[in-house]
């Protein structure tokens, strides 16, 4: 395999180590938020919020030539998933 091909991989592999790492970060921030609100007795799932977020999702896909539907989907998944975990966390704690 090419010298050039194998240096761009291990860039690659640097920024997804990072990624991996910045979701692990964020879904620990879910979990927190999760207690905060289940302490005020808010719902883990909070339409506004949802809402906002893809807004702004949206608009920073633009500027960043992201595609629309792959950051929209990106999204949901990341946003999924930090519910799951809030529940999770939740049920352990409560």
């Amino acid at each position: 395999m090419s010298k050039k091909i194998q240096e761009i991989r291990k860039q690659i592999d640097k920024i997804d180590d990072t990624i991996l790492k910045l979701l692990s970060k964020r879904f620990s921030y879910a979990h927190k938020i999760g207690l905060i609100k289940f302490k005020l007795k808010l719902p883990l799932k909070q339409t506004n919020r949802i809402q906002e977020m893809q807004k702004l999702w949206i608009k920073k896909s633009k500027k960043l030539k992201l595609s629309k539907k792959f950051l929209n989907n990106l999204f949901h998944v990341i946003h999924e998933e930090s519910l799951k975990e809030q529940k999770a966390k939740i049920k352990i704690k409560g």
